[in-house]
């Protein structure tokens, strides 16, 4: 097989353009940005039994269009070890999904022209084997689990014939040898398997999606599902959890995906968005849903978000619920992180929006040994890594003064109201523009977020009933496209 390995191992000092470090009662807050060499986008991070990292991603050239997959090591610092980059024979490879073996090594998975591409590496990075799978028209690998005995189980899409819909779409369950050797193959008519998790069963748990788009690329119909099968692949069962059909503009702006967690409880979640017609402004949300395998019963369902569109993208289990990251995207396309944490009957603990001058998308979370988490970031064209503390301080201040000037907005005066109890921030708008409020307590966590539309030029008043908030010192904070405006008031409540 002509296949070309590219080694660019850059350790620690890996084209790191900048590193933020704020310091909190918590923990160190930072945020890396490292350049691989082209237009990168992440798409999969592990944790590992060191407490380090694996991730993956694919490359793109600006040049040729080319793509190519890579690896990431990272310690338990989110410091890179090493990085490799793996070319396939037709020169257009992605990885979707990366997972370490029992045995050592890793093995990466994805798609190559049409066809389900695995590669499995050594512990270092260096290639032992790859291998291409699929059907006449067109295959792809999304997620892989690697069991105890070698062998890798892995889940994706076939398209078995040419039909624009969800009909002409199969999920696959793919058994390979520790040597590459297609060991089983079965297929499931009517989705496509996102991500595969095995069960502390045994068996394994597919989430899958279902959905069509009608013109223009807007969604009119999706179905978030979980497939349970045993270790021979064999179907327990399979569930639609979320089933929907709509006409709707904005769904065209939503990344169709969904992915699944198996729990320590003989549990499994399912998640990705769900439609909700009843909350007025917040039409698409991140959903989540628990369900047992044993019984085949939803334990609870949940829908979050803070935004006109929202949809959640990972979710790692931690000791006292679950942590998420997602996507919001407002009425004019501006994307913004958002990420929270839920007890075990994922009732919301807390949630908060990323800062709104970073547009990059969160795709991953894990929990790193001194409980804080790592978050994957992708959209920037490079890979980004945050880590934010485990009481989510998380917004990053350019300026931590007290005020923070605008050159398109002023914020003019600050008037208190104790009898009622209200307080009204008259501002200034210079030009027309789109424009997002947040209020964020002295920890960085959002207390009120509002989406104000487009305002005109001239005099404005936004009015914030205290009486939704505790004493203390919070910071008023106007988002423009490319601009942030920031005043620090104070909240007494008698």
């Amino acid at each position: 097989m002509n296949y070309r390995l590219f080694n660019r191992r850059m350790p620690l000092l890996l084209g790191l353009f900048f590193l933020i470090a704020v310091t909190n009662s918590s923990a160190q807050i930072w945020s890396k940005i490292i350049d691989l060499g082209g237009n990168a986008t992440p798409t999969c991070i592990r944790k590992l039994a060191d407490g380090g990292f694996i991730v993956c991603g694919y490359l793109s050239s600006d040049f040729n269009k080319a793509k190519e997959g890579w690896l990431a090591r990272l310690d338990k610092n989110g410091d890179t070890l090493w990085t490799q980059f793996y070319l396939p024979e037709t020169n257009n490879g992605t990885f979707n999904s990366v997972v370490a073996l029992p045995n050592g090594g890793f093995v990466a998975c994805g798609d190559n022209n049409g066809k389900a591409w695995f590669v499995k590496t050594k512990s270092n990075g260096d290639s032992v084997w790859s291998r291409y799978y699929g059907s006449a028209y067109q295959t792809y690998a999304n997620d892989l689990f690697g069991n105890r005995d070698g062998t890798i189980v892995a889940t994706g899409g076939t398209v078995l014939q040419i039909v624009y819909d969800a009909n002409g779409m199969t999920s696959f369950l793919m058994k390979l040898s520790g040597d590459g050797d297609l060991l089983s193959f079965k297929t499931q008519r009517g989705n496509e398997g996102m991500r595969i998790d095995r069960l502390s069963s045994g068996n394994y748990v597919i989430g899958s999606l279902s959905s069509q788009r009608g013109m223009m690329g807007f969604h009119y119909s999706s179905a978030l599902g979980a497939t349970v099968v045993d270790d021979k692949g064999r179907v327990k069962f399979s569930h639609s959890y979320r089933s929907e059909s709509f006409m709707t503009e904005k769904a065209s702006k939503l990344e169709v995906r969904t992915g699944v967690l198996a729990c320590n409880d003989l549990s499994y979640i399912v998640f990705g968005f769900a439609y909700d017609s009843i909350r007025t402004g917040k039409a698409f949300r991140g959903y989540m849903v628990k369900a047992r395998e044993d019984v085949d019963s939803i334990c609870w369902s949940r829908m979050y978000g803070m935004g006109e569109l929202t949809q959640i993208n990972d979710v790692t289990e931690i000791a006292d619920g679950y942590a998420y990251v997602g996507t919001t995207y407002s009425l004019i396309g501006q994307k913004r992180m958002y990420f929270g944490k839920t007890d075990t009957a994922g009732n919301m603990k807390w949630e908060q929006l990323g800062s709104p001058l970073d547009s990059s998308v969160a795709t991953g979370i894990r929990q790193m040994d001194d409980h804080c988490f790592l978050i994957l970031c992708s959209g920037t064209g490079k890979l980004k890594l945050m880590k934010y503390d485990s009481a989510c301080n998380v917004y990053q201040r350019e300026n931590r003064s007290d005020s923070t000037k605008s050159e398109l907005l002023t914020i003019n005066e600050i008037k208190y109201d104790a009898a009622k109890p209200l307080t009204t921030i008259f501002y200034t708008s210079l030009s027309s523009q789109q424009l997002l409020f947040d209020l964020f307590d002295i920890a960085g966590r959002t207390a009120i977020h509002r989406d104000l539309g487009v305002v005109a030029v001239g005099k404005h008043a936004c009015i914030v009933d205290n009486s939704e908030l505790s004493s203390g010192v919070y910071y008023a904070t106007f988002h423009l496209k490319n601009d942030v405006a920031i005043k620090k008031i104070a909240v007494i409540r008698e």
